[in-house]
C-alpha cells in the first residue's frame, strides 16, 4: 500500500514541500487538520515551518486523487511549526 502524499504550495505556486502518509483528520464536513513530518522539497525533514500570514494561505494538493473526500485543501494555516507540523485548511473538489 502506498502512503499518501500532500504537496503544500504558496498562493503563488512555489513548492514550500509536503507531508509524506501524515495523519489527517477530517474536521467537519471540509475542514482538514494534517499531522505528521513535514519534507522539503528535496526530501530532508524541515527544522520549522514559518507561520503564514492570514492574507497568504497555502495550499495543498493531493497527490493520489481518491485518497482523501477532497482533491485538494485550500485555506490552509501552519498550526504547529515544528515537527510533528500541524496544518489546518478547506477541502475542495474540482
Amino acid at each position: 500500500m502506498s502512503e499518501l502524499i500532500l504537496r503544500v504550495h504558496t498562493s503563488h505556486g512555489v513548492e514550500l514541500g509536503y507531508f509524506a502518509d501524515p495523519k489527517v483528520e477530517l474536521i467537519t464536513n471540509d475542514h482538514y487538520e494534517i499531522e505528521g513530518t513535514f519534507l522539503e522539497p528535496g526530501g530532508q525533514p524541515a527544522l520549522r515551518v514559518e507561520f503564514n500570514p492570514q492574507v497568504l494561505p497555502y495550499v495543498i494538493t493531493v497527490a493520489k486523487p481518491g485518497s482523501l473526500k477532497h482533491n485538494s485543501i485550500k485555506q490552509v494555516y501552519v498550526q504547529r511549526g515544528r515537527q510533528p507540523v500541524v496544518m489546518t485548511g478547506v477541502g475542495v473538489s474540482p
